[in-house]
């Protein structure tokens, strides 16, 4: 397959690339046009993938990360927490319809994909027991029918393996190309959607923290390069494995509270994807937004650890966060007036800023004392 000839490190001149003398180029990442990315005819689909989601009013969630950030287990996490908190609200989920028409390749297999996840994956997290990581040969869709009051949400999350976001070999300066499901739906579909940038917090067993950064640098830019129209997108960069910067048991506060001045002070020497994503340039003050998150309290063993139960209000905590935000954003799609949130206790907070990197960090989703 054809590769995205993008450097390593960021394409913008940012002084730390000067510093260490690596090469950057002068054109911005906003710029690069779709035509830029080079991809092979055998990888080009009609786009049959994005006019099913769009004929059946599917919000498509887009999920970036690389091996081991943390994207499987925040999705059994968020589909856990909505399976069992919420009877007495008058919200509910259940797998939907399969999120691939009938003509498209595998669909019977990736279908049975999203069911197992939603059937068996999430029944084993909820046990607390390890997940492995993820395996598969092709991509597939988990659809989730949300139910609030009368309404129905259809969401449609990608999950897939993160070594699709890695280089090309360990030796390689090039990036692998999104796979044809994933390039499609940004080229293609034209309502706004969700992608969540997950962003490790530490360096994990498999990889450093520089490395997984590097590959999400260089995910925003195909983004950009594919996205013919973003202004009505809504993107989230998620801090994960929160768990391993601050333990939920710390009487701090920081894990169960953390502050925009935290949150910044823990992006400060983030060299890669936080100027990348602050770099981003979407329409409306909930257009980016960023976050701590944690699935559970995870050891180095990627075992659960059993005491987490006593903290489990704060992990609830993070997925009202994200459902909050992403039913705000199907509410959006749809153009519709009301825009009140599932949870009130985890509202966007949009208090003026006073830089850019405050900016960022006071549009947070994450606010004190929920």
């Amino acid at each position: 397959m054809a590769s995205n000839r993008e450097q390593t490190g960021t394409p913008q001149a940012y002084e730390s690339d000067q510093k260490r003398n690596i090469p950057v180029s002068e054109e911005k990442v906003l710029e690069i046009k779709p035509a830029d990315v080079n991809v092979e005819p055998s990888t080009r689909r009609p786009p049959e993938l994005t006019n099913h989601l769009m004929d059946k009013d599917i919000h498509p969630v887009l999920i970036v990360g690389t091996k081991a950030s943390g994207k499987t287990t925040m999705l059994q996490s968020l589909i856990y927490f909505m399976r069992r908190n919420n009877k007495n609200k008058h919200i509910d989920i259940r797998l939907g319809a399969s999120a691939f028409p009938e003509s498209y390749d595998n669909e019977k297999d990736r279908y049975e994909s999203a069911a197992k996840f939603y059937n068996v994956s999430v029944q084993e997290f909820s046990k607390r027991r390890p997940t492995d990581p993820t395996s598969i040969p092709a991509p597939f869709f988990i659809p989730i029918d949300l139910f609030v009051g009368n309404d129905v949400f259809k969401f449609a999350f990608y999950e897939g393996m993160g070594e699709w976001f890695h280089k090309e070999g360990d030796s390689s300066a090039y990036y692998k190309d999104f796979k044809p499901e994933f390039a499609e739906i940004i080229t293609n579909f034209t309502k706004p959607l969700s992608i969540i940038f997950l962003a490790p917090s530490v360096d994990d067993t498999t990889q450093t923290r520089e490395y997984a950064h590097l590959c999400i640098d260089n995910a925003i830019t195909q983004y950009h390069a594919h996205r013919v129209d973003s202004n009505a997108d809504h993107a989230l960069l998620i801090f994960s494995k929160w768990d391993k910067v601050f333990k939920p048991s710390d009487k701090d506060g920081h894990f169960s509270d953390a502050t925009p001045q935290v949150m910044t002070e823990i992006m400060e020497d983030w060299e890669y994807v936080w100027p990348k994503f602050r770099g981003v340039k979407l329409a409306g003050p909930r257009a980016k937004s960023l976050m701590p998150y944690a699935a559970a309290w995870i050891n180095e063993n990627n075992e659960i650890v059993r005491t987490s139960e006593r903290y489990q209000h704060i992990f609830d905590k993070f997925n009202r966060t994200i459902w909050n935000w992403l039913y705000l954003n199907a509410i959006e799609s749809r153009k519709t007036d009301s825009k009140r949130p599932i949870y009130s206790d985890v509202a966007l907070q949009t208090e003026p800023p006073e830089s850019i990197l405050w900016k960022i960090a006071k549009r947070s989703l994450w606010l004190k004392g929920a």
